[in-house]
């Protein structure tokens, strides 16, 4: 018995076609750290709706809360509300509705004294690692964990 069989491929193995891109930089300055963080859904893929980050370790928000001059995220450009963010310890939640782009500046974040004691000794290359978890319009929910190089 003899048949065609026809074999469909798969294509070659490439990141899931749906996962955000991530990218920031951590400064020092002063004692004090600002987090820059630029999240962008990918090509083709469902618009952004919320985003989960917390804060590694070694950092804490500074006492005097989420005001305008210390948290400023933006979505596609225009700055967002306060209404849109909510902080609770080291916890920061942004609702969107629906970006294909975020940008965060969160600045006047108090590090450990482990991490500073890191940042003086500077013998190795600091990074911290954030967890980030990003929902899309689709409900879908990606786990990302960004590991950003400290710069003094």
């Amino acid at each position: 018995m003899k048949a065609d069989l026809k074999v469909e491929s798969c294509g070659p193995r490439t990141r899931a076609k749906g996962t955000p891109r991530v990218s920031g930089s951590l400064r020092f300055k002063n004692g004090l750290a600002t987090l820059g963080l630029r999240l962008a859904a990918a090509p083709g893929a469902a618009l952004l709706r919320i985003v989960r980050l917390r804060l590694p370790a070694g950092l804490r928000p500074s006492r005097t809360g989420p005001d305008k001059s210390v948290l400023l995220p933006r979505a596609d450009g225009r700055r967002l509300s306060r209404k849109s963010f909510h902080l609770r310890r080291t916890k920061l939640t942004v609702s969107l509705r629906g970006a294909g782009s975020m940008r965060l500046n969160w600045r006047r974040l108090r590090p450990s004294t482990q991490l500073l004691r890191a940042l003086n000794a500077r013998r190795t290359t600091t990074r911290l690692t954030f967890n980030l978890r990003v929902t899309d319009a689709r409900g879908a929910t990606h786990a990302l964990r960004p590991s950003l190089r400290i710069r003094a």
